[in-house]
């Protein structure tokens, strides 16, 4: 818990940098979306004045969460072929995420689908014949 509360110092502390050079180049009168134009008879007390905040933080913590999405898509000529394989994979993904050590109550699916996909032609390629269609399964 201590590391995670450093890691909202540090944080918080890159933006409050980041805040007060805004704020200082506001009050000089930086205006960064105008382009002044320069010419060689300006003298460096004419140019705007600027402050440049660079940082870098560094967070080392194990972490405790992790999120991602594992999506299986089929492609079959019936919807009972695609289901049945898409079944098949997702049950072997998930298989390999509990032996993992990942628990049933930390996985879910996000998205079930089905459609059919008709081309616009025949078997050959040929315009005017209707292809077989095709059908979609995807799971995540």
């Amino acid at each position: 818990m201590k590391t995670r509360k450093l890691w909202i110092v540090v944080a918080m502390s890159m933006v409050l940098l980041l805040l007060a050079g805004v704020s200082v180049l506001v009050q000089a009168g930086f205006a960064p979306a105008v382009a002044q134009a320069q010419t060689g008879t300006e003298t460096m007390s004419a140019l705007p004045r600027t402050i440049t905040v660079v940082g870098e933080g560094k967070v080392r913590i194990k972490p405790d969460v992790a999120q991602t999405t594992i999506g299986v898509d089929v492609r079959k000529s019936t919807v009972k072929e695609a289901s049945a394989e898409a079944k098949k994979v997702m049950d072997e993904v998930l298989k390999v995420l509990k032996a993992q050590g990942i628990e049933d109550k930390d996985i879910q699916t996000s998205g079930f689908s089905i459609w059919v996909e008709t081309p616009p032609y025949g078997p050959e390629g040929a315009p005017g014949g209707q292809a077989e269609p095709i059908y979609h399964v995807s799971n995540q």
